[in-house]
């Protein structure tokens, strides 16, 4: 068996998934293992309307490397980046 972990879950309102979300609190940025991961754990969650995939959300310490950065300019509504300074907001 796979142990499958997922730290957010965001529902609407009919239960399906809006979001899933990764938190690390290390001190290494965070990269796209994490992304595969929530892309692996899809599958076995009940999409949005429509089908629409959920969201992915990021919440690191330490920020985030090149590559997940890089995904998240692609498509910033899909993949969201949440670091200190965005948690600590005033």
């Amino acid at each position: 068996t796979e142990t499958r972990e997922v730290d957010a879950v965001a529902l609407h309102e009919d239960g399906s998934v809006a979001a899933l979300g990764s938190c690390k609190w290390t001190l290494e940025p965070m990269g796209l293992a994490e992304e595969n991961l929530l892309a692996r754990l899809e599958p076995f969650v009940k999409p949005g309307a429509g089908g629409s995939p959920p969201a992915h959300y990021f919440f690191s310490r330490s920020g985030f490397d090149e590559g997940l950065r890089s995904l998240a300019a692609t498509q910033p509504e899909r993949y969201v980046l949440v670091g200190l300074d965005e948690l600590y907001r005033d």
